[in-house]
């Protein structure tokens, strides 16, 4: 006499009812988090694109302090080498040359990191090149009773290290300040025209 098929238990069936809805619901709940995301990082590229476009004609009209700004916009979304370059050549057109090499070199290096960016890195290591010989240097050295003197630059501290070296600036007047104890200090005001090249020794007034 055949034997009666053997019928599933019903633990058994439910563990599989229970693993089949988990995996439904996990497919469900990432596609649900899945295309918004999608959508909305395509939606940020589209208007990193026309803030892109809205720099360049800005940059075109000379006006530098608008396309930085969109410049600067576009990069929150993407920071790109030829972003990265264009927000460099708008500071540098602003007169702020020494974040405008910082930016040229970051480009550079990054363009160069691709491997597929030739014509950018030529042109960002030219204005590079061209913008490093018009960059104002100081140097502060200790004079007259300032062995001991705490000295600041436009209101930051300088470091050991940085005494006696020659320190890069932006073009226009720079506050030195000498602390000699708390309470008593002196300033010194020192006006730097593009490719200066000035030494200057810090004495203790008495």
């Amino acid at each position: 006499m055949p034997k009666p098929p053997r019928r599933a238990s019903i633990p058994g069936v439910v563990a599989r009812m229970l693993r089949k809805s988990i995996a439904l619901v996990a497919a469900a709940l990432a596609l649900s988090l899945s295309s918004p995301a999608g959508a909305d990082a395509d939606a940020e590229l589209n208007r990193a694109r026309k803030l892109y476009s809205q720099g360049l004609t800005q940059e075109a009209a000379g006006d530098w302090a608008g396309a930085l700004a969109t410049f600067e916009d576009v990069a929150r979304i993407k920071a790109t080498p030829q972003v990265r370059f264009h927000v460099a050549r708008c500071k540098e057109h602003l007169g702020r040359l020494n974040e405008a090499l910082g930016g040229y070199r970051i480009a550079e290096y990054e363009a160069e990191q691709t491997g597929k960016e030739a014509s950018l890195v030529e042109e960002v290591k030219k204005a590079r090149e061209a913008l490093e010989g018009r960059i104002p240097r100081l140097t502060i050295a200790r004079g007259k009773g300032a062995e001991a003197l705490k000295i600041e630059l436009d209101g930051v501290a300088l470091g050991d290290t940085q005494i006696g070296q020659p320190i890069t600036l932006d073009p226009g007047p720079h506050v030195l300040t000498g602390i000699v104890e708390q309470g008593k200090s002196f300033k010194r005001t020192i006006t730097l025209a593009e490719r200066d090249a000035v030494r200057i020794e810090l004495d203790v007034p008495e």
